[in-house]
């Protein structure tokens, strides 16, 4: 937990499931992390003012949320400006093809290919941008252009 590496940061938990926000911060005071928050919000339309964070980790979110492009819009939004992004999103493992693991993941999940997630990285207008690839996920790390 970032929270946890790093306890002079104050840490914001987004998400829109009750339950998983309740679970957040049920295992965040076992912890005795007191540098947390957890608001449950829509990621398409978040409730956050501009600018409000200085990074944001966005991690398997996008395989979930029912717009991804209006999702990056938002987060670029609340995303402060010289602030940094990483977005994290599985990928087919290499033993299963990318049609087997699409056909296995619910309705509601998202395996972006290469070239889909370079597409949704790029909607994100930042100063500089590194995609890659390691231990079964996609990464992007975004820096937003200073104002």
């Amino acid at each position: 937990m970032i929270a946890a590496r790093h306890p002079t940061v104050r840490v914001t938990g987004i998400d829109n499931s009750p339950a998983q926000i309740a679970l957040a911060r049920q295992r965040a005071a076992q912890q005795g992390l007191g540098n947390t928050r957890f608001i449950c919000d829509d990621a398409c339309a978040l409730s956050q003012p501009n600018g409000r964070f200085d990074r944001i980790v966005a991690s398997r979110l996008f395989m979930v949320v029912r717009d991804p492009r209006r999702t990056m819009a938002e987060l670029h939004r609340v995303l402060a400006p010289g602030g940094v992004l990483v977005v994290a999103e599985l990928v087919a493992r290499p033993a299963i093809s990318f049609a087997d693991w699409a056909h296995i993941a619910t309705p509601t999940e998202r395996i972006f290919t290469a070239a889909a997630f370079t597409a949704l990285i790029s909607s994100f207008a930042c100063g500089a941008c590194a995609i890659w690839e390691s231990g079964g996920y996609r990464y992007a790390r975004c820096r937003k252009a200073a104002d």
